[in-house]
């Protein structure tokens, strides 16, 4: 795995057509990694619904532990919030078999939560605690949602630089003039 600085201000983006989650930094810098997405199926449980995962905008907010094994891996567990005020049934976890499911090419194996290795819940964790224990999480199905958070990161990198060098110069006086 490469190298990645989790920075504040570093948001989740899971695009679940091709089962590929990005920790992305304000930087525009990036860390890719596999994921397992909700079955695209009606499922029973919580008194039965579609369980494809929903793409939408969620904060996590809270990181709760649930009972280990099978369906939670070690158990750890953020809780994903619409909008940061109400709490859903879905989340980012591990699960006992996901080393499993990572390697498979149909990874639509959860009941809607994001599923990911305990290695990059490790990272994932990390991310949420930096940030104030908030993590901004979009869930898209495709790339584009993914290229326009990093495109209007670089833009804002950019216009910080622009800035910063515009208030050195500013500090530095003018040039002293030349003569031959």
């Amino acid at each position: 795995m490469k190298t990645f600085q989790i920075k504040s201000g570093v948001i989740a983006i899971f695009d679940t057509a091709a089962n590929t989650g990005y920790l992305v930094n304000e930087d525009a810098s990036y860390l890719p990694f596999l994921i397992a997405s909700g079955q695209k199926r009606y499922v029973n449980a919580f008194g039965g619904y579609y369980a494809e995962t929903p793409s939408t905008e969620w904060v996590g907010m809270e990181f709760n532990m649930q009972p280990k094994g099978g369906d939670f891996g070690k158990g750890r567990f953020i809780r994903l919030s619409d909008f940061g005020t109400r709490r859903t049934r879905y989340g980012i976890h591990s699960a006992a078999y996901v080393n499993k499911w990572l390697q498979e090419s149909s990874r639509y194996k959860s009941l809607g939560c994001i599923i990911v290795s305990e290695e990059i819940l490790d990272i994932v964790e990390q991310a949420f605690i930096v940030n104030n224990r908030k993590l901004e999480v979009i869930t898209t199905k495709g790339s584009d949602r993914l290229f326009t958070e990093i495109t209007e990161r670089e833009h804002n990198q950019a216009q910080a630089q622009k800035l910063l060098d515009t208030r050195l110069a500013q500090k530095a006086g003018p040039e002293p003039s030349k003569r031959f």
